[in-house]
């Protein structure tokens, strides 16, 4: 199992589609150092996941927590994040990622 780290209070750039669905298209995270790292996302899911089932990042999901697979480049590799949004608690983007 891999190891992940959540960042909390990000900041994404998305899409509203008339549909009413979210498309995330960049984020932006406060590194260790204070400096603000951004990634373009280059491919997205929906994850949906039933109510109390566990994300590989040990993050349970719940009826009103967005969650989309993202694969973003780091350092020239392709590295998959989850994205989180829950509207009825924190209103508050965060994310996880593996420490590899």
């Amino acid at each position: 199992m891999n190891d992940y780290r959540r960042f909390n209070d990000i900041d994404v750039i998305c899409e509203m589609k008339n549909s009413g669905e979210v498309v995330p298209l960049r984020l932006q995270i406060r590194s260790e150092d204070g400096m603000l790292q951004q990634y373009n996302i280059h491919n997205y899911r929906i994850v949906r996941g039933k109510i109390g089932q566990i994300m590989p990042d040990g993050v349970p999901v719940t009826s009103s927590t967005s969650v989309f697979e993202c694969t973003i480049p780091v350092f020239g590799t392709n590295k998959i994040v989850y994205l989180y949004f829950n509207p009825s608690q924190e209103k508050k983007w965060w994310v996880t990622a593996t420490l590899k």
